[in-house]
């Protein structure tokens, strides 16, 4: 069976919030290790931005920060 999975990225404080869904088979893995799959292939973990450690985590090649995601 199929569901959802709704990937959350935010590109600045002020921006609204990016959602990429997809689809997944729930029978072969389940959500969060979905959701861990999709970060470890679309994002580079980054220690610091702009010399700032307070700005680090998952980013895309455009700058887009992994937030986080929604199962449906």
């Amino acid at each position: 069976m199929f569901k959802t999975i709704t990937i959350l990225l935010l590109a600045c404080t002020d921006c609204g919030l990016t959602k990429i869904t997809y689809q997944y088979d729930n029978q072969k893995i389940n959500c969060g290790d979905m959701a861990d799959a999709i970060r470890l292939e679309t994002t580079t973990y980054k220690e610091n931005v702009n010399d700032d450690p307070t700005l680090q985590g998952w980013y895309t090649d455009n700058g887009l920060l992994f937030v986080g995601s929604i199962c449906h």
